[in-house]
């Protein structure tokens, strides 16, 4: 895979992808965050890593070796565990008709139903029966792994969030115990690393202050559409905010200046924010 890796290929978006590709040289942990924050799964997320560690100097490779190392050990934990577990499924869902505006609402994902498995293959087999994914609308799903080890107190060792991806249910984002990996060898910084959202930000995109833009996560069933408000700083920070049409006053914008949508909704600004007519 190495060979004809290409970091941009993690940007779905093409006009914000070749913008990058002409006006950005990514730093190693740059890269290493445009991988995390992919629409991928978590197994081609670490294929990715692997390939991007045989293409970096040695100085940086460990930060990339560190990360691979987490997501084998969150891996082999999820679907082949040494204790007893109990995998508690949250399908979550933002499946209103008509959107609502604030962007509190937008990015708010009720609980729709709750289960329990004690196997991750039976999770799989009977959410997959439970839905039908035929069209593009898709659930989230939250799962909670709490280990039962004997004579010790349970605990929560993993959580992850699944989404279908290639209609196929796939882990998309790990958020583990981190004493448990700690223990395992892996660096603090890593697991800093794992959910950063401030490596990349406040970057200028190629969409001109005042153009008509649209978002449109997986989750969501319908677009928004509205005004992007731009502007650059003294120091050459970008800060973008983005202003569903029918908001009369700025207090429900939508914070485009961070890797993330609202800074923290799980969805990349480079995947899901686009240009519009009209």
């Amino acid at each position: 895979m190495h060979e004809s890796f290409d970091i941009y290929q993690c940007i779905r978006n093409i006009e914000i992808r070749e913008f990058f590709r002409q006006n950005m040289r990514f730093t190693v942990n740059e890269k290493i965050q445009l991988i995390l924050h992919s629409y991928a799964s978590i197994e081609k997320k670490r294929e990715m890593l692997q390939a991007l560690s045989e293409l970096i100097c040695v100085k940086d490779e460990y930060k990339v070796r560190q990360m691979i190392t987490l997501f084998n050990l969150c891996i082999a934990q999820i679907y082949n565990p040494t204790d007893r577990v109990l995998y508690v499924r949250e399908c979550i869902s933002n499946a209103t008709t008509e959107m609502k505006v604030s962007s509190l609402d937008v990015f708010r994902f009720p609980t729709a139903d709750i289960e329990f498995y004690d196997s991750m293959e039976k999770l799989l087999d009977e959410t997959g029966k439970l839905y039908n994914h035929s069209n593009d609308f898709q659930e989230k799903v939250y799962v909670y792994q709490i280990i039962l080890p004997q004579n010790q107190p349970h605990q929560i060792l993993m959580e992850f969030e699944m989404l279908w991806l290639e209609k196929k249910l796939q882990i998309v984002r790990v958020y583990p115990n981190e004493p448990w990996l700690i223990e395992r060898g892996v660096f603090p910084e890593t697991l800093a690393s794992l959910n950063y959202y401030y490596e990349l930000c406040h970057l200028e995109l190629p969409f001109e202050n005042g153009c008509r833009l649209k978002i449109q996560t997986p989750i969501m069933q319908e677009p928004i559409y509205g005004i992007l408000q731009s502007e650059k700083d003294s120091n050459g920070c970008w800060y973008h905010f983005f202003k569903p049409d029918g908001i009369t006053e700025n207090e429900h914008l939508i914070d485009l200046s961070y890797h993330e949508i609202q800074l923290t909704s799980g969805y990349s600004v480079f995947d899901w924010v686009e240009r519009c007519d009209g």
